[in-house]
């Protein structure tokens, strides 16, 4: 027995030391991780000193730190990502910066994220080269959309063996309902609005007519300005370019060379020889370069002390119940900052910046009644990104004016719901059967193990009819509009900012710094600091979100296909309480 308590606690002893320990090392990495992330030492640079701005990962609206492996996969760590307006405020800094000389676009692995994060860019990219300092395009491989961005420079150089894929966009959708019918599963769906297409992906095997024309509507809209644009910029004849797309032209990169749609053919070393020469650094030289990571920790002059504030508030995500956070949109995240931003006496105006493709109809009511609440205090400017569609346009329509990017999918004014019927799908794949008492005739009306009777049917499309009055009545007063109007375009039909201020469905043509110039002039001061809500999570949290749900399962990240995308999206069409005022689908431009 001796002996039994002596290895006894020798082993307690020894787990507890052990567990200590690692304890102790778990807190000592966590420090050094968050020391490393946040350490942000002021920058300064050398005279003479291009900048290289390489877009290589999926712009966010704002700032984040994103998962790195640059240590590995049980330890991993964090890298800094320059949201969607920090990019634009660092190029308007690098135009006044005497030691910048011009900026180097890297077009290798480009991925930007969406046209509407692209053209924001070039537009501030434009803007620099007002300065008269250089802007040099150059790539191995340039995308389409790398290209869009690329036109907006000086010259566009491709590596000699590289290529150009510019021959159109292109947009497809996903369809289960084979799955569904092999599956015996059975999407009872609810819709008000032609074009509200979103139950399209359970019960159709393809788009129907509809769908199709509004989804090749908005695709033109957008592609017609894109070409506009490049031609412009490029000083070609539109249709020539639109002919040379259209037909993959650039295809052959000497084609491409001898039509005008780039400058040159170089090898890397050629490029830095030319960067050399318009920076004004001689031969035998290095060429100073700044990327953009390192360049944001360069101080910005002339901050103003003023006490004025124009306060930007992010709308970012779906539109569910509940508080909300970073990645979607919550009952309490934003109806908390607006009212906090409407109550501050130094914030003199209010920026509402959504990217949503909607959600709750409930979340987008009570978030609506902030911006109604707010209106009457003091200025309210919604912004629209890439989305701002059902009931992200839900949240927008009584703001004072609503500027929208032009490739903005907006509109999608309708509701929907669905309700599958699982029994047979329990019943005949896995030998599972249901039974079930109630009382009163709708006891049962959401189960999703029974079919729906005509009468369950007509409640469900009476409550989405509801949904979809009040939303047109809500767009019809926040838009000084008729009802029967706002009917006809409504319809559940999404469109492109371009088509939107054709119908009135938006006020001006711009980004997020045309809202705020809007809301200065509204609030009528020159003078003014923009804060930013809701507040983004620190380094440290996000730290500790890696070790608390990755680091159990290191090789998440592995195999990550469009299947995940895929499978989250069905499940909150399925999980999400209530009905629905959310965009049909979700976007992807090829």
């Amino acid at each position: 027995m001796k002996q039994f308590f002596k290895f006894f606690f020798a082993s307690v002893f020894g787990t507890l030391t052990a567990l200590l320990l690692a304890v102790i090392g778990f807190f000592i990495f966590v420090s050094i991780m968050v020391s490393v992330v946040s350490s942000e030492e002021t920058v300064s640079l050398s005279e003479k000193t291009v900048f290289e701005l390489q877009l290589d990962y999926n712009i966010a609206e704002r700032t984040s730190y994103e998962r790195s492996n640059a240590f590995s996969l049980l330890l991993p760590g964090l890298v800094k990502q320059p949201g969607l307006k920090e990019i634009v405020d660092n190029i308007k800094k690098a135009k006044v910066d005497e030691d910048i000389t011009g900026i180097y676009l890297n077009l290798n692995n480009f991925i930007a994220g969406s046209y509407v994060n692209v053209r924001t860019i070039r537009e501030a990219v434009k803007d620099f080269k007002l300065s008269g300092k250089f802007v040099i395009a150059y790539g191995n491989r340039i995308s389409q959309k790398a290209y869009y961005l690329a036109s907006a420079a000086d010259k566009i150089y491709l590596a000699p063996t590289g290529s150009l894929d510019a021959r159109g966009l292109s947009m497809e959708l996903t369809f289960f309902k084979k799955t569904l019918d092999m599956l015996e599963i059975e999407p009872q769906i609810f819709q008000a609005g032609k074009y509200k297409s979103a139950v399209e992906t359970f019960d159709h095997e393809k788009m129907s007519a509809a769908n199709s024309e509004q989804l090749n509507a908005y695709l033109n809209s957008i592609y017609d300005e894109i070409v506009n644009q490049i031609a412009h910029d490029r000083k070609l004849n539109t249709i020539d370019l639109k002919n040379i797309f259209d037909e993959f032209k650039t295809n052959n990169i000497h084609d491409a060379l001898n039509l005008g749609v780039i400058d040159g053919l170089k090898y890397y070393d050629q490029l830095v020889d030319t960067l050399k020469i318009l920076s004004g650094v001689k031969q035998d030289e290095s060429l100073k370069k700044v990327k953009l990571e390192t360049y944001m920790n360069v101080p910005t002059a002339n901050l103003t002390s003023s006490p004025n504030r124009i306060a930007v508030i992010y709308a970012v995500g779906e539109i569910l119940e509940g508080n909300g956070n970073e990645d979607y949109i919550g009952l309490e995240n934003i109806t908390k900052e607006l009212r906090k931003a409407r109550k501050n006496k130094n914030v003199k105006a209010i920026v509402l910046r959504i990217n949503s493709p909607g959600g709750s109809p409930l979340t987008s009511e009570q978030i609506l009644r902030e911006v109604q609440l707010t209106k009457g205090v003091k200025p309210i400017i919604v912004s629209f990104s890439g989305v701002a569609a059902s009931g992200g346009y839900y949240i927008a329509c009584a703001a004072d004016e609503i500027v929208s990017d032009p490739f903005c999918i907006t509109g999608s004014i309708g509701a929907f719901g669905i309700l599958p019927n699982l029994n047979k799908f329990f019943d005949k794949k896995l030998g599972v059967t249901f039974d079930r008492v109630q009382t009163g005739k709708y006891g049962g009306l959401y189960s999703m193990v029974a079919p729906l009777s005509a009468d369950e049917k007509k409640i469900i499309q009476s409550q989405i009819d509801g949904i979809y009055n009040d939303f047109t009545a809500r767009v019809a007063d926040g838009r000084s509009m008729s009802l029967d109007y706002v009917r006809e375009i409504a319809q559940g039909r999404i469109y492109s900012g371009l088509q939107a201020i054709e119908i009135g469905l938006i006020d001006s043509i711009g980004g997020l710094q045309e809202a705020i110039d809007i809301a200065a002039d509204r609030a009528e001061i020159k003078d003014y600091r923009i804060v930013e809500y809701p507040a983004v999570k620190e380094p440290f949290d996000k730290i500790m979100d890696l070790f608390t749900t990755e680091i159990f399962s290191p090789f998440s990240d592995f195999g990550s296909l469009k299947a995940e995308d895929i499978i989250r999206n069905v499940k909150n069409f399925i999980s999400e309480k209530g009905l629905l005022t959310r965009m049909p689908f979700d976007v992807t431009i090829n």
